[in-house]
């Protein structure tokens, strides 16, 4: 979610944010990261890079949560 913000010129927001809407798929966290700012066109355009960055870095400093 990070790396879509950055490239959107936003923000980076802290894990404790983000992990409390990670079990609710893409596009919770897309709605989390951008403020449900974007429209449903907009949200389906950075749901699909969010999961285009998923897809390229799915194991890539991942943590079993405690």
């Amino acid at each position: 979610m990070n790396r879509l913000l950055a490239e959107e010129g936003k923000a980076a927001l802290p894990l404790s944010l983000l992990r409390q809407h990670a079990s609710g798929g893409a596009r919770s966290l897309v709605r989390a990261g951008f403020a449900v700012e974007a429209d449903e066109l907009e949200l389906a355009r950075l749901t699909t890079r969010f999961l285009e960055h998923y897809a390229a870095e799915l194991c890539v400093e991942t943590r079993l949560f405690a």
